[in-house]
């Protein structure tokens, strides 16, 4: 485990401190994200007991009040190029902390970016990706985005489950039944059957480990509840 604190400078810069708490760190690692200046890692560099890293020019993807579906598409290939440009410096995709509070967008170089913890990680990408799209699905609700975009991540939750290509350019029409309807009204149903998955599908979606943690199903689907209101019968 890793001890991670926010701190600001007297000039205004804004930087994270990573300390090893008790872990042993791989010094290849460490060394690797202090010198190789990667486009997904914020400037960095190493002190006597942890790393520091420069996030002075991004801005957390935790405190974004709201993002538009093309934004939350974006964002999603950005956190895939990450974890896939893991491979070519040998380190482990599941280093890169994935809480959303440390999961940037860097207004200076115009990418994802995201810090790195050297530590003996056992995390597929998979896994990752699942842990990520679930916090922001979270995010998503507790700030009461537009019910387009919570829908939007929802689709992409879902799809990290199943093994589908996460994001995707179109959804194909819901029934044969509805493709002659007009526009509004296909738009409207396709967004009630879409909460109604949301509603019914929750629990079956959330792993294992995460349904006794303090945002399990029970709180996850009361979110939903406040945030869309009743099932319609």
């Amino acid at each position: 485990m890793a001890f991670i604190k926010d701190y600001y400078t007297d000039e205004g810069k804004h930087f994270v401190r990573i300390v090893s708490e008790g872990e042993q760190w791989i010094d290849y690692q460490k060394r690797m994200i202090c010198t190789a200046k990667l486009f997904w890692c914020p400037p960095c560099q190493e002190e006597k007991d942890g790393l520091v890293y420069d996030i002075s020019d991004c801005v957390s993807i935790g405190i974004y009040p709201s993002m538009s579906e093309k934004e939350i598409h974006e964002m999603v290939k950005g956190m895939q190029r990450m974890l896939k440009a893991c491979d070519d410096y040998l380190l482990e995709p599941g280093g890169i902390c994935n809480e959303l509070r440390y999961l940037f967008w860097n207004t200076a170089t115009k990418t994802m970016q995201g810090i790195y913890i050297p530590e003996e990680v056992k995390m597929e990408e998979k896994k990752w990706i699942q842990k990520f799209m679930s916090q922001l699905l979270g995010n998503a609700i507790t700030k009461r985005w537009p019910e387009e975009e919570i829908l939007t991540c929802y689709r992409l939750y879902k799809n990290a489950f199943e093994d589908k290509a996460l994001v995707e350019e179109s959804l194909p029409p819901l029934t044969r039944e509805i493709e002659s309807e007009g526009i509004a009204e296909n738009q409207a149903r396709a967004a009630r059957q879409a909460r109604y998955a949301l509603w019914d599908d929750l629990e079956e979606e959330v792993p294992e480990e995460e349904k006794n943690s303090k945002e399990g199903v029970q709180q996850m689907k009361e979110r939903v509840k406040q945030f869309f209101g009743k099932k319609e019968k």
